[in-house]
């Protein structure tokens, strides 16, 4: 049955051929990513150590795991770490762009497995994370958009990882100011006043936790909602997003 559905979809790319979502170039990759290999390579962040709360790029000389901003901010981020694949510029925020401003979810596809490939070689003891969940988003926003980026990304990434997810276990209590237009002191407060325990709460005590977002920048959101994690009794929370920030001097997001 395996060998006849592979002969199906081999036949239904000859007559239908797919196309990259970004640059437009046939590509015989369909499933999963819907991007040609280039467009996915050029949207990878660069070798090099990351700091471990916001993913910024670290300096080469950069001795400790975390960049200058991070270790001034109080109080201590609760998440273990954060993950991204990719950086927010150029083609990264081109996709995201794309997918939040035209809605278009098949985006969320090729993002959700770039998220994947890239955990499971970066993050340590990844098969210990036992719940995916998502960051929430408020039902005003959810209403104007048609859908939840994160909660689709994490549903997308619980069933190629075989992982449980669950919803409703942080729930946003207002419709706060969008976070990009603040500054780093203006977000985190944004953050704290935002969220809440959901009815499910329950379910993340004495879970591995992986958080999963769109994109990160101070990483005000992703703390908040790890608190709320940790104080129902999760083990532990690593935070997993499609594109990390840049240099904090460079950040326009």
């Amino acid at each position: 049955m395996d060998t006849l559905q592979a002969e199906k979809e081999n036949l239904l790319d000859l007559i239908f051929p797919y196309f990259c979502l970004i640059c437009g170039t046939e590509t015989n990759t369909a499933a999963p990513h819907y991007l040609c290999h280039e467009c996915r390579i050029k949207m990878l962040r660069p070798q090099g150590a990351s700091c471990r709360i916001c993913t910024t790029p670290l300096a080469v000389n950069e001795t400790k795991d975390t960049c200058p901003d991070c270790r001034k901010q109080k109080p201590q981020f609760q998440y273990k770490a954060a993950y991204a694949p990719t950086i927010y510029h150029g083609l990264a925020r081109q996709l995201l762009i794309l997918m939040k401003s035209a809605k278009k979810k098949i985006l969320l596809k090729p993002m959700a497995h770039m998220m994947v490939e890239f955990g499971q070689k970066h993050i340590p003891d990844i098969k210990d994370y036992d719940l995916v969940l998502a960051v929430p988003m408020h039902w005003t926003k959810l209403t104007l958009r048609g859908f939840n980026q994160a909660r689709e990304l994490a549903h997308i990434i619980a069933q190629t990882m075989d992982i449980p997810t669950a919803d409703n276990t942080i729930s946003r209590r207002m419709f706060s100011a969008v976070q990009k237009r603040l500054s780093q002191k203006q977000r985190s407060i944004n953050a704290l006043t935002s969220f809440r325990q959901g009815k499910n709460i329950g379910q993340a005590k004495d879970k591995n936790i992986l958080l999963i977002d769109d994109i990160l920048t101070t990483g005000a959101t992703a703390a908040e909602c790890s608190r709320l994690l940790v104080q129902a009794g999760a083990k532990k929370v690593s935070v997993l997003v499609f594109a990390g920030t840049e240099q904090k001097s460079k950040k326009t997001n």
